[in-house]
């Protein structure tokens, strides 16, 4: 997929996912905290699977917005039930949260997902 920002609606809500943001930061994200170069972490993503998939709806974009970037990442480099096998990854970094925070700024963003109802025109982040 080769999506800079994917924007899909149903009746309730306009989604905008900024889909390469994600994808960059997903790659730091594996490469500072699973310990890898950015040219491997790169192929991760490039490689992971969920990120294969059209992503055209807005429970396409919600699947995506239910887990931060950290599980992504780990779920990526990892594989299913990461947890288990790399025990150390269970918990978020101490230092996550400001990482990502940083990250977003970059970008001006406050996350890569934009929630915006048609009821009542409030936009949520994610």
């Amino acid at each position: 997929m080769n999506k800079d920002i994917i924007v899909a609606e149903d009746e309730d809500v306009k989604i905008i996912f900024h889909f390469k943001v994600f994808c960059e930061l997903l790659k730091e994200c594996i490469s500072i905290y699973g310990n890898t170069t950015i040219e491997n972490a790169q192929q991760v993503v490039k490689d992971f699977q969920p990120l294969q998939q059209p992503i055209n709806t807005t429970d396409d974009i919600v699947f995506f917005s239910h887990e931060n970037i950290y599980h992504w990442a780990m779920l990526a480099l990892y594989g299913e039930t990461y947890w288990f096998t790399h025990p150390e990854c269970e918990k978020l970094p101490d230092s996550y949260e400001k990482w990502i925070e940083s990250a977003l700024a970059q970008y001006s963003l406050d996350d890569c997902y934009e929630f915006i109802s048609k009821n009542n025109n409030v936009t949520n982040k994610a």
